[in-house]
């Protein structure tokens, strides 16, 4: 049996506490979106600022992605996605490393019921990568989910 988590299992993940921060593309944090283990409170944005008549300066400035929250130690996530991606190539002959087990997560309500807004979290369970959690950092519950479907016929 894998230990790796699948679709619609349920979770807590202590860590999801203390080692998580936003995410960031191209200077603009996501507060929806979490990653684990990759970066701290702070990232530096980087760029270069281009002027007429060729003129140029590099310019930086730090962004703010702190996303610890102390509730997220007991709070419910449930798997929505898993994928075996990410592996590649090196700078160097032989420097391949391997694709690993990626989970997406959603964060459940309080009351365990299911919440579209909730805070999404994406890690690997395997490979080299630094957004790591083991399956001892994680403990799973037995928690049911009522999922409600509505068909509309025309």
């Amino acid at each position: 049996m894998s230990d790796f988590l699948k679709v619609g299992e349920v979770f807590i993940c202590p860590r999801f506490a203390t080692d998580c921060s936003y995410t960031y593309d191209n200077g603009e944090v996501d507060k929806s979106k979490l990653d684990i283990g990759r970066y701290k409170s702070e990232v530096t944005h980087a760029w270069t600022e281009r002027k007429e008549g060729g003129w140029s300066r590099p310019r930086s400035e730090i962004l703010d992605v702190d996303a610890h929250d102390p509730s997220r130690a007991t709070a419910p996530f449930v798997v929505t996605n898993t994928e075996m991606s990410g592996g590649g190539t090196g700078h160097g002959p032989g420097d391949v490393y391997p694709d690993g087990w990626g989970v997406t997560a959603k964060r459940l309500n309080d009351d365990n019921s299911w919440n579209p807004d909730g805070e999404e979290i994406f890690f690997r369970q395997s490979g080299s990568f630094t957004n790591g959690v083991l399956a001892n950092e994680l403990s799973r519950t037995t928690l049911k989910m009522k999922v409600t479907m509505t068909l509309k016929v025309e």
